[in-house]
């Protein structure tokens, strides 16, 4: 988890650098947000914040539901994929440009949370341990499609 984690939050300061750091580009869709993002979003993105007992399966569910409504058009679901989306040339990326704490630092908190979520899950029995692999499956896939299109922009 660690090694794709620090992939991702180093594509993220260089995509803010890039921009100076502005936070002027827009703001992500809210359209099927997890509502740990609203939440945090309501406490005026406070640092410390996190949320609390979260379902890491709904969590999940509620953020690859989040992810494809923020994707262009021309980026279809992958057969056999959680989240994986098809690369396709030539994509304006749009809203997904938006850099600030309206913009792609949401993903990264909400990839902070969940992965925070499963370091924390229980894995002391088998459904347990499989549960949690699972998540680990789901979250590095998440993390190869967030590189995916942080690389791309």
């Amino acid at each position: 988890l660690d090694l794709e984690w620090a992939n991702v939050v180093r594509l993220w300061f260089n995509l803010d650098a890039k921009g100076s750091f502005e936070t002027k580009d827009g703001k992500l869709g809210t359209g099927n947000r997890p509502g740990a993002v609203q939440g945090w979003i309501a406490r005026a993105w406070n640092a410390k914040w996190r949320p609390t007992k979260l379902d890491m399966a709904k969590f999940s569910e509620e953020f690859k539901k989040w992810w494809h409504g923020l994707q262009p058009e021309g980026r279809e679901q992958e057969p056999d994929c959680f989240i994986t989306l098809s690369k396709v040339e030539g994509v304006e990326w749009g809203l997904l440009k938006a850099r600030g704490t309206n913009g792609i630092a949401s993903i990264v908190a909400a990839l902070a949370w969940w992965r925070e979520g499963i370091i924390a899950m229980p894995h002391s029995k088998p459904r347990e341990m499989q549960a949690r692999d699972l998540q680990i499956s789901r979250f590095e896939e998440a993390l190869e499609e967030v590189v995916y299109i942080f690389r791309a922009m």
